[in-house]
């Protein structure tokens, strides 16, 4: 994967959020410890930064093809205030980006939904940005792939 420093993002929200899991098992009757599940909270979504070009449809296409059938997480240490490129075809790339002091996990089914909403408030083919509560951002932008 290649970092990529993290430039011209506005986050817009510095809150923190989480849903704490029941402290009793009800079917065992055995307490859970440290139990978090992270949900995409959307506080920021924005489109056609001229900065970030245009995506090709194809390359689009190919990137919620393959955000959608990743399984498991994504985690990222952290402090460093850099970028991951996830996706790239057709010079049209995913980063995702974080800005949390702390380290931060992400489902790739959460990363596929934020992808998601880009597409839904942009459209196909148009650059944007969404963060979330946690200070995670996933970014759709023109590249050379």
């Amino acid at each position: 994967m290649a970092l990529v420093p993290y430039k011209g993002l506005i986050l817009i929200a510095l809150l923190a959020h989480s849903t704490q899991a029941s402290p009793i098992d009800t079917e065992n009757k055995a307490e859970a410890h440290n139990l978090t599940m992270k949900t995409y909270n959307p506080v920021s979504l924005t489109c056609d930064k001229p900065e970030w070009g245009h995506l090709t449809a194809r390359g689009w296409s190919e990137a919620r093809d393959h955000l959608h059938g990743l399984k498991g997480t994504w985690t990222k240490p952290g402090g460093d205030a850099t970028c991951d490129r996830v996706s790239c075809s057709w010079d049209s790339a995913v980063f995702l980006c974080s800005t949390n002091p702390n380290e931060i996990t992400h489902s790739w089914s959460d990363v596929a939904d934020m992808f998601d909403a880009i597409e839904s408030k942009c459209g196909i083919a148009h650059n944007g940005q969404t963060s979330d509560a946690d200070l995670f951002t996933v970014i759709a932008a023109e590249t050379r792939c």
